[in-house]
């Protein structure tokens, strides 16, 4: 058997699976900023939305009490 070329040989495969490793951890190091960004992204729309129907929400809140408030005054107006 030849063990120079075998110590060779294996030697390459280390290098390789090494280089693989390295690769392979800048793609998740690429990976991790995006996913980030896109989460924020998607926290942002989301409170930008809930914020959008609250303010919905105190508007329908105040026609609904001047509807109320023009009922009961037309209520009070009928019985005169």
């Amino acid at each position: 058997m030849n063990y120079q070329y075998e110590i060779k040989r294996i030697s390459a495969e280390i290098a390789s699976v090494k280089d693989e490793i390295t690769g392979t951890r800048e793609r998740i190091a690429g990976i991790e900023p995006r996913l980030t960004l896109a989460t924020i992204r998607e926290v942002l729309e989301t409170v930008k939305e809930y914020l959008q129907k609250r303010k919905t929400l105190r508007r329908l809140r105040r026609n609904l009490g001047i509807l109320e408030v023009q009922l009961h005054l037309e209520a009070i107006l009928d019985r005169e």
